[in-house]
């Protein structure tokens, strides 16, 4: 006789099914289906599914009821139960949520009343899990122009239904029809390529942790046996194993523990926390025995959960799985949350000692003891390294967060973005398809996550977030998405969890703010937080900034040398905002003479900001400007000087003649646009010459490394410099491509900056661009028809100690009404 299922049935998805437990206590059953199913049902709590009976009982199997199951349409309901058998009842959520719907399904009411006076887990079955309609295959096509994304193609064609990006992050949403996903299936091989199957992978929030674990627990579950042709078959995993399955390929028992439902709150006792822990493992552990109850000779939950020993419960299950010679995939998702804030709040010091114990002691030592029988594979993730310090069981976890071969676990390639984007917005010009991606990977691009050189020298690629890059694609078909900056969409790196890790960096923020920004913050990365490092953590500064690296706003600056930078600029933005924040409260004269010199600047009246910037240069060490860039000055210039009216990167055409990456497009630095009557618009083009490069050309030396003395000689000599005998320095800058340094003159930079930027003000006087002419191609900026004029400025940043400035010419009258909208 079948076990009986839960069947849920969601909006947005096909029937899938849990298996069922007749608990007479409606509360329980609603965390047992929210347990088995929290991929999809885990943002809900239980007071949001509302318990229905239904009058008369659904028989399942007839899909003509499955039809009616709309939203619109319903059988009809009694009133709400509050306990009861929970025999052939139908649930549905809240009135206007409109998302869950949930039934019991039996073969034959017959079967549901003898189901309901069994044992709790009802009579072992020994066929199959049934076939759920939504696991029927599908066809997966990889995209033109990628090895990774797939997109899942309907059955029969819907013009009511467009590309769909992921949005919960769930491993079963991606398999909804129209679904675009990336393939990380080739990973589950090089993890089988290992002699212990035994790891931990950190990286920042809402970067795909969870669905990586969801996906390895597709991948071994013995229960998804029936779904694999369905989930893997055409991906890399699926392809590459043929009809020869690989070792444990849906053979094992998978058992997954979620830190995130750790409920843990500021007023809570440790009694009240330790006692929260204990129903959160039990709940886990109970699902467990549901789901896999025929396969573990039908056990009895009451002689297995211990409600106030969820260890003692966690030791007789594994037991039990090894008693009935099975083995299990182990993972533990979010494990560091339970300690996270506490550790950020740095406060209870007491607290986050008891929690790390219980944790230790009580969970992970258990684990570590059971591997690797009956716990086969061991998996851990997380975002900050917590729990491993001293003789930590989790030290005998391979951590693969920096080694190369596991750089893109998670995160999004420039390729990858790319064909999301062409995909996703499919009706737009491939010109401006362009321009969006180009945008993006100056925002959202620029993660490393290891710091050493691959072994076979091909540089790593650098990722995107890609929930940032999900959240941008689906604001542009927003109506006002071409009105939102792209920053604005940044809400994955503002995060409670990273406000508190700037108020442990404070002051230090304006101090380490330009190395940090240029890839060039000299601090050792923690290795581990315990409980000696929250008692340091609002004093420790290489804790603080460990903490921002952890937490997504900074990353390794590139191999050879370990140091770290902001990635992009919307954390290069969220840093300066953070340091405004401590200037604006010990410096208001600073921020005053800024303000007004950015108005005279705008009257035509450069001396004051050009003061003010060289004054904030000067009050730095030479570490932090020895190396400043371009995009730092650009970012600096926004902050501090340009706080309004004014778009960074703007995006145009610059050649339409030219292939994309070859010329075609250029960006404007910092386009400051006018509110007023005469609408005379600034263009400002900046170049930054490197103190270490003019060191490095006074001594003719390219592969020369200048001391901090002669950085500092060099320093004092250019504050003294005019102009003129500034601009007979010749300096070396570093070629990317070639790996090499390469000797230049101020004069020929300014030379070639004067020319970029006229060719720039001629391409913005010709308005938008077109498939075939060039112009601006930037959605934050409409033209229409007017009489604005365009005014010129090149700025140039020397050594990080003087600001050399140059107008452009007298203004140029267009045809053209320029309206900023975002």
């Amino acid at each position: 006789m079948a076990q009986p299922q839960l069947q849920l049935i969601c909006r947005d998805l096909k029937p899938f099914q849990v298996p069922y437990i007749p608990i007479e206590d409606v509360q329980q059953l609603k965390a047992h289906a929210i347990a088995v199913r929290k991929n999809l049902l885990g943002s809900l709590d239980i007071a949001e599914i509302e318990l229905w009976k239904l009058d008369p009982p659904i028989a399942v199997a007839d899909k003509h009821h499955l039809s009616n199951f709309d939203g619109t349409a319903h059988p009809p309901l009694a009133t709400p139960m509050e306990n009861s058998t929970l025999v052939a009842q139908y649930f549905e959520t809240l009135p206007g949520r409109g998302l869950i719907h949930v039934f019991v399904h039996y073969n034959t009411p017959q079967q549901a009343s003898t189901q309901a006076s069994s044992s709790l887990l009802g009579k072992r079955s020994h066929g199959s899990p049934p076939h759920s309609p939504s696991m029927e295959r599908k066809r997966m096509k990889l995209l033109k122009g990628s090895k990774t994304i797939y997109h899942m193609e309907p059955e029969v064609a819907d013009a009511r239904y467009g590309f769909q990006l992921p949005s919960n992050g769930t491993f079963d949403q991606f398999f909804m029809t129209e679904m675009l996903v990336a393939d990380k299936t080739m990973y589950i091989e090089k993890l089988e390529t290992q002699k212990s199957y035994q790891y931990i992978l950190l990286r920042p929030r809402r970067w795909g942790k969870s669905t990586f674990v969801q996906m390895l627990a597709a991948y071994y579950d013995i229960e998804e046996a029936h779904r694999f042709e369905a989930y893997f078959s055409q991906l890399y995993i699926g392809r590459k194993e043929g009809s020869n399955p690989g070792h444990d390929r849906n053979a094992l028992l998978v058992l997954i523990f979620d830190f995130s439902e750790f409920n843990f709150g500021n007023g809570q006792t440790v009694a009240q926390l330790e006692a929260d822990y204990h129903k959160m493992i039990n709940r886990v552990l109970m699902a467990f025995l549901a789901k896999y109850g025929r396969h573990l000779n039908l056990p009895k939950p009451e002689a297995y959960i211990k409600p106030d020993d969820s260890i003692q419960s966690l030791n007789l299950i594994l037991n039990l799985v090894a008693e009935c010679n099975h083995r299990v995939f182990l993972a533990v998702d979010e494990y560091d949350v339970p300690v996270k804030s506490l550790l950020l709040s740095g406060d209870d010091e007491g607290k986050f000692h008891f929690i790390s114990t219980l944790i230790k002691v009580k969970f992970f030592t258990i684990i570590k003891r059971r591997v690797p029988a009956p716990i086969c594979k061991y998996w851990v993730t997380g975002v900050l390294p917590v729990l491993r310090d001293g003789a930590s069981p989790l030290q005998s976890l391979k951590d693969i967060s920096t080694h190369p071969e596991y750089h893109g676990i998670c995160g999004l390639t420039q390729n990858e973005v790319e064909t999301y984007a062409q995909s996703y917005l499919h009706d737009l010009p491939p010109q401006q398809l362009n321009a969006i991606t180009l945008q993006m990977r100056f925002w959202y691009n620029g993660y490393i996550f290891c710091p050493d050189e691959p072994s076979d020298g091909v540089p790593l690629p650098s990722l995107f977030n890609p929930q940032l890059v999900f959240e941008y694609l689906k604001m542009l078909k927003t109506p006002s998405g071409a009105s939102r900056k792209l920053y604005q969409v940044n809400d994955a790196v503002r995060t409670s969890s990273i406000l508190d890790a700037f108020s442990i960096v404070g002051d230090s923020i304006e101090t380490d703010l330009l190395p940090a920004m240029n890839g060039t913050l000299q601090i050792p990365l923690q290795p581990h937080f315990g409980s000696s490092e929250v008692a340091q953590a609002k004093t420790n500064i290489r804790i603080a900034w460990s903490l921002l690296y952890y937490l997504g706003i900074m990353t390794h600056g590139g191999p050879p040398l370990p140091w770290l930078k902001a990635p992009n600029a919307t954390t290069r933005k969220f840093m300066l905002d953070q340091a405004k924040y401590v200037i604006q409260q010990t410096d208001t004269e600073f921020i005053q003479a800024a303000t007004e010199s950015y108005g005279s600047f705008l009257r035509n009246n450069s001396t004051p900001l050009i003061d003010s910037f060289e004054q904030f240069l000067q009050r730095k060490s030479v570490r932090s400007i020895e190396a400043i860039t371009k995009a730092v000055i650009q970012n600096l210039l926004e902050a501090f000087w340009f706080t309004s009216s004014c778009l960074s990167g703007l995006c145009l055409v610059a050649d339409s003649t030219k292939q994309k990456d070859s010329g075609r497009f250029g960006f404007v630095d910092l386009f400051v646009y006018s509110s007023q009557a005469d609408c005379s618009h600034t263009v400002v083009e900046l170049k930054s010459v490197t103190l270490v490069g003019l060191a490095k050309g006074a001594m003719n030396n390219g592969d020369c490394s200048p001391s901090a003395k002669e950085l500092e000689l060099l320093r004092e000599a250019l504050r003294s410099e005019s102009e003129v005998e500034l601009m007979e320095r010749e300096f070396f800058w570093y070629e990317k491509e070639t790996e090499k340094w390469r000797l230049s003159s101020m004069k020929t930079l300014k030379v070639t900056a004067t020319q970029q930027l006229e060719k720039y003000l001629g391409v913005l006087r010709l308005g938008l661009a077109t498939e075939h002419t060039s112009g601006i191609l930037d959605h934050r900026v409409r033209c229409e028809k007017g009489s604005d004029s365009l005014v010129g400025h090149l700025v140039m940043c020397v050594g990080g100690t003087r600001l050399l400035h140059w107008k452009a010419g007298p203004p140029i009258l267009t045809e053209w009404s320029y309206k900023v909208v975002g």
